[in-house]
This record gives C-alpha cells, sequence and structure tokens, in this order.
C-alpha cells in the first residue's frame, strides 16, 4: 500500500484515475477489498466505488488522517458486512496527509489460510486477539472451551503462559504479542 500512495495514478486523488491500478493490485491479493478514503471520511472501494457511508466514526480514521500507519484494525466491513482487519496508509502531499488507502482483508480467509498451513495437532487451538481486545479469530473456528475463561486468557496476557483446569481437562496457555502489530496470540495445549 505504501508503494501504491507514491504512484502518479494514487497522488491524483481522483478515484477514477486510482481505480485501475487499485483493482488490478486487489485481484492479485485477495481476498480484500481496497479502498481510498478523503480527509473528511467519504470513501470509495474497488468493489462498490463511491459509497453512501464514511469512515471518519471507524477509531482508526483519526490516527490515520493524523499521518499513522493502521496495521490490523478489526472492524465489520461497512461494505461488506464481513469481520476485515484494516490496513491503511496515509496518502502525503507537501508533508499533509491528503487521504489514505487502505485494505479491508476478510479476518474468515485469513483464518483458513493459515489453519491451512498450520495444521495444528489435535488437542491444541488457536485464539488471535485484536488490538483492542476482541477475537480476531480462532483456529479451530468454532473455538476450544478454554476460550471462553477470561481468568486464562488475562492469565496469560500478564505471564505469558498458564495452566488450568478447563471442562475437566488441564489445557496450557501460551501467550505472545505480535511484533508487526498490537494482536496478540494464546495457544491452548489440551
Amino acid at each position: 500500500l505504501t508503494a501504491l500512495t507514491a504512484s502518479s495514478d494514487v497522488q491524483s486523488l481522483d478515484w477514477d484515475i486510482m481505480e485501475p491500478l487499485l483493482a488490478a493490485f486487489q485481484r492479485n491479493f485477495p481476498p480484500c477489498v481496497l479502498w481510498f478514503v478523503e480527509p473528511d471520511g467519504t470513501y470509495y472501494t474497488v468493489n462498490t466505488g463511491l459509497m453512501d457511508q464514511t469512515l471518519s466514526d471507524r477509531p482508526y480514521f483519526e490516527p490515520l488522517m493524523d499521518g499513522e500507519s493502521i496495521t490490523g484494525e478489526i472492524v465489520v466491513s461497512k461494505s461488506t458486512g464481513l469481520p476485515a482487519a484494516v490496513v491503511a496508509v496515509p496518502i502525503m502531499q507537501d508533508a499533509e496527509v491528503a487521504g489514505a488507502l487502505g485494505a479491508s482483508v476478510f479476518v474468515e480467509n485469513m483464518a483458513g489460510d493459515l489453519a491451512a498451513s498450520l495444521e495444528l495437532p489435535a488437542g491444541m487451538s488457536l485464539l488471535v486477539i485484536g488490538a483492542n481486545g476482541e477475537t480476531a479469530f480462532t483456529i479451530p473456528a468454532e473455538g476450544a472451551p478454554w476460550m471462553g475463561d477470561q481468568t486464562v486468557i488475562t492469565t496469560a496476557e500478564d505471564t505469558g503462559s498458564a495452566t488450568t483446569a478447563v471442562g475437566g481437562a488441564e489445557v496450557t496457555v501460551l501467550y505472545q504479542d505480535s511484533d508487526s502489530n498490537d494482536w496478540g496470540y494464546l495457544i491452548g495445549v489440551q
């Protein structure tokens, strides 16, 4: 996205000019929806064009318009209604934010791809927590009994690991923060 913001198409800040480039990018990096947002929150998506809603009410909007990149904010997409992780970068012109380019990456597909590549053994499960404490996704998709035990999750976050009995079985949960975003990863072993 950062490289795209430097292109003359995106620097034009004209949706009709940048849309073909973004559409080509989106075709090569599915499953996501690419979007362009103006400083007032008006936004366009590759799939729909001009949206009848605004992004100005999103928690990441103000930091984005202040020049911060966003990496992994979990939202329900306004354009699709699906859970998504937002990645976005400001478009800079003359040291000012002139808009932003973003991608809403569909969490369900991300979880499916990760589950296929991890091939977790029986008795092992993964809980991914977004920056604001919300569940991004679980593997397996239906979750595991320990994931509902807030004591286990809180203890693991504080110490890096916790062992407890959940549903009559001992579970060890390991916790690790992401180096690239504010997500947390908890792996439970039963």
